[in-house]
C-alpha cells in the first residue's frame, strides 16, 4: 500500500513539474522582436507638407493607404520614393509615423518593434541635425498582420 502511494505521489510530482516547465515556456516566449520592412523614410520640406497632422497610425486596408498616399502626394510626390505601394493587406499592415513640422532638419527612425503577450510596442527615435530647414519627417514600415493593439514609445 505504501509503495502504491509513493508511486502515485512520485507520478503526481513529475506530472506537476512537467506542467510547470511546459506552461512556463509560453510565458518565456515574449517579448519577441518582430522583423519589419522599411517602405519609406524621408522628410517633406516646409510648405510641401501642407502641414500634415502629426500622427502615429496603423494602416490595415488599401482605402486608408490610398487616402494617406493621396494626401502626401498632393504636396510632394512621396509615393515615387517608396519601395512599394501595392501592399497585400490580407498578410501585412503598415506603421506610419509623421512628425510635426520642425524648424530644422530632422528624421524619424523605428528602432524596434516588439511583440508582447498582449500588445505590440513600436519604439521610435527622433534625430535632429544642425541645419536650418523646415521639415516634416516621416517613416513607413510594413509588418505582418496582427490583431494586437500597437503602442508607440519614444526611444
Amino acid at each position: 500500500m505504501k509503495k502504491n502511494i509513493l508511486k502515485m505521489l512520485s507520478a503526481a510530482i513529475l506530472l506537476i513539474g512537467a506542467f510547470m516547465v511546459l506552461g512556463g515556456c509560453e510565458g518565456n516566449k515574449y517579448p519577441i522582436t518582430l522583423d519589419f520592412t522599411l517602405i519609406g523614410k524621408s522628410t517633406m520640406r516646409g510648405n510641401e507638407s501642407g502641414n500634415l497632422n502629426k500622427q502615429n497610425v496603423v494602416i490595415t486596408d488599401s482605402i486608408q493607404w490610398q487616402r494617406l498616399l493621396s494626401e502626401m502626394d498632393s504636396h510632394r510626390n512621396v509615393s515615387s520614393s517608396l519601395t512599394e505601394t501595392n501592399i497585400d493587406f490580407d498578410k501585412f499592415q503598415l506603421i506610419v509615423i509623421i512628425d510635426s513640422v520642425r524648424p530644422n532638419l530632422c528624421e524619424i527612425n523605428i528602432k524596434s518593434i516588439t511583440e508582447n503577450k498582449s500588445d505590440i510596442s513600436v519604439c521610435t527615435e527622433k534625430t535632429s541635425y544642425d541645419a536650418t530647414v523646415v521639415t516634416q519627417p516621416f517613416c513607413i514600415v510594413k509588418i505582418g498582420k496582427t490583431n494586437k493593439n500597437i503602442n508607440f514609445k519614444k526611444y
